[in-house]
């Protein structure tokens, strides 16, 4: 049975061995309560020695050899293939601080294109041009260089980014998208033909009037990561903003309106549509995920008032490991009749997959609306320096449950209060399968 630090004797013999669960109902409260790189020698009437010259080309290659390039270097994608629709590389233009423009315009609902590599200098930027704001580009990136995205991508529609040797958006990198999906694992099927057909077919893109699904499967151990200081954000209403690896993290600004946050790590992962319901995306580990590492970190902020978030990830690994690492700030309050989710998941290997919670946790309800829901549950759940608030003209719901074992302390808070002058105060539920050791303010 799993012993959590600060859980005395005296606190175990007041948990149940076979089910602990806490339910309250609270109170109502009322509303009252990232220029090219440039050496030149100073002038002189005597030729400069060659030697301090060639001193400087190895620390040159050396920088190339490693990935990395000087502060201000001019980066943008290389040698685009079109493999499927309509889609014309514009050739590179100078900008007035120093960096290069690229204009991609799209002229198919859904295009396909293979690059050498993917990256945008912190001076340098890349426009998509699309039919519509449901458009979507897949950028597949086949050489073994990893992404960085250090400037500004911009596109009216979805755009889709797949590395397996990795994507990072770095620190003052600025992306505004219809939707994005910045992934490590490629589209899902036994063969390029069967990825591309599967893409082009729409999937999950095409949910006008039903379910759809697509897939997302492969080996790459690879990060996605968004570092702090770096802004996603969606340009429109009802976008999906998913990142997708064996190990994601953002320390930066998520910001979607109305719309879905995914960050996801497995081997297999399936993203849904279902317009008919609410019209959210939502994601899903599949069932021959194998991965044996699986990891999810939020420091930074999500936002997505009006719609969901979700923070998964799976192993199949019998050690003990933190999957899912919350400490950030999620807001995904409600507007209007339209609800809120906050849902956060760590599977696989119920007995060693753990996740911690933390930070503060925002589906309230504002405006009037109800509060929403925030589930969090994983093998082992700990929950500590956490506010999770789910109150509205309605109480909302919080769900804490860890299977094997779950841990509150006493620094958390946990509100479902009704603001309403009639509403009624919502639900918290905290428990466990196995052993549970529950504090904190309820």
């Amino acid at each position: 049975m799993p012993r959590w630090p600060g859980a005395t004797e005296r606190g175990r013999r007041k948990a149940t061995a076979a089910a602990a669960t806490l339910a309250c109902t609270c109170r109502p409260r009322r509303a009252s309560d990232h220029g090219k790189f440039r050496m030149k020698a100073a002038s002189s009437s005597i030729a400069a020695p060659r030697r301090p010259e060639w001193r400087l080309r190895p620390l040159a290659l050396s920088l190339a050899c490693i990935g990395l390039a000087p502060a201000g270097a001019q980066i943008l994608p290389t040698n685009p293939t079109l493999v499927r629709g309509n889609a014309v590389v514009g050739a590179a233009t100078a900008l007035g601080n120093g960096g290069l423009a690229m204009g991609i315009n799209q002229t198919s609902n859904r295009a396909i294109l293979n690059w050498q590599s993917f990256s945008i200098g912190a001076l340098d930027r890349v426009n998509i041009t699309q039919p519509a704001a449901s458009s979507v580009l897949l950028n597949r990136v086949t050489g073994a260089q990893a992404s960085t995205i250090a400037g500004r991508l911009t596109a009216n529609g979805h755009v889709y980014l797949v590395n397996p040797a990795g994507v990072t958006f770095a620190n003052g990198s600025q992306v505004s998208v219809g939707g994005l999906v910045a992934s490590t694992l490629d589209i899902a099927g036994p063969d390029p033909t069967t990825r591309n057909n599967s893409f082009m077919d729409g999937g999950a893109l095409n949910a006008t009037t039903q379910r759809r699904e697509l897939g997302f499967a492969g080996t790459s151990g690879a990060s996605v990561t968004v570092e702090q200081g770096a802004t996603i954000g969606t340009t429109s209403p009802g976008g999906t903003v998913a990142l997708v690896g064996a190990n994601v993290g953002n320390a930066g600004t998520l910001n979607v309106a109305r719309g879905s946050v995914g960050m996801v790590s497995g081997n297999e992962v399936v993203m849904v549509v279902d317009p008919v319901g609410d019209g959210l995306t939502t994601f899903r580990i599949g069932a021959n995920n194998t991965a044996t590492t699986a990891k999810v970190q939020n420091t930074g902020s999500i936002t997505a008032d009006g719609g969901r978030v979700q923070l998964s990830a799976a192993s199949v690994s019998d050690v003990q490991s933190t999957l899912v690492n919350q400490s950030g700030q999620i807001r995904a309050r409600s507007l209007d009749a339209r609800g809120s989710e906050i849902v956060l998941g760590a599977g696989g290997n119920l007995a060693a997959a753990e996740l911690k919670l933390g930070g503060t946790i925002d589906a309230s309800g504002v405006e009037g609306a109800a509060g929403g829901t925030v589930s969090a549950v994983a093998g082992l759940l700990r929950v500590e320096n956490a506010s999770i608030n789910v109150s509205g003209s309605q109480g909302g719901t919080a769900q804490l449950i860890g299977v094997s074992a779950a841990s509150m302390a006493p620094d958390v808070t946990v509100r479902a209060d009704a603001t309403g002058a009639n509403g009624n105060g919502g639900t918290v539920a905290v428990g466990s399968l196995g052993f549970a050791h529950v504090s904190g303010n309820l």
